[in-house]
């Protein structure tokens, strides 16, 4: 078993792997973080000699939904992590994945749970698609969990954090009500907010959060 966390910036990444973390997950132009600081180059550069020093991994997460002409820029990005070492790209993008493990086929592809894979099928597609992990939805039940377990590929799953209200990857409330698309790193979370339905003001929408 792998313990994986998210982490913003350095110091962030310095302290998971202080408090016992396998694995960071990281952004870099192309995250669904887009408010976090992220990292440039060098820094990631940093970032992997102090992980593998310590027997650490890192994983680059390019897992917003890819405009067209964004495409050959993540591929680039992609090129640039592959010569640097990193233990894993997180995409949700089919057509990047697809490129990526055609152009890269030695360069470890995670399904990222914007992908919304929830069962033995969706990690099947992954596989095909040159994925060696699924990060499951974060809606995903422990029936799917074990379901696709027993196709062979790895399952990393979110145990602590919030759930979306929507299918993980696939909520536009935010992109509409707001201009702030959640696919692309900007959720403004109005699933959070407080409505009135009915008569009724209340948090109709905001959903409980996982706490393993």
């Amino acid at each position: 078993m792998e313990l994986l966390a998210p982490a913003g910036d350095m110091q962030s990444a310095k302290a998971a792997f202080s408090a016992g973390a396998d694995a960071c997950y990281i952004g870099g132009g192309f995250s669904a973080r887009a408010y976090a600081a992220n990292f440039a180059r060098e820094e990631i550069l940093e970032l992997l000699e102090y992980a593998h020093l310590r027997g650490k991994k890192v994983h680059v997460a390019i897992n917003i939904m890819l405009k067209q002409s964004e495409v050959p820029k993540a591929l680039e990005e992609a090129a640039f992590l592959y010569e640097t070492g990193v233990d894993a790209i997180i995409a949700s993008d089919l057509g990047f994945l697809s490129q990526a493990h055609r152009l890269f086929p030695e360069l470890p592809l995670h399904a990222s749970t914007q992908m919304g894979v929830q069962d033995a099928g969706g990690a099947r597609l992954a596989a095909e698609l040159g994925c060696s992990r699924v990060v499951a939805a974060r809606e995903t039940t422990l029936e799917g969990l074990r379901q696709m377990a027993q196709t062979g590929i790895e399952v990393e799953s979110f145990c602590h954090g919030a759930l979306c209200s929507g299918v993980s990857g696939a909520c536009l409330l935010s992109g509409m009500a707001g201009g702030r698309s959640g696919n692309r790193g900007k959720c403004a979370q109005p699933c959070r907010q407080s409505y009135e339905l009915l008569g009724e003001q209340a948090y109709h929408l905001s959903t409980k959060d996982l706490c393993a």
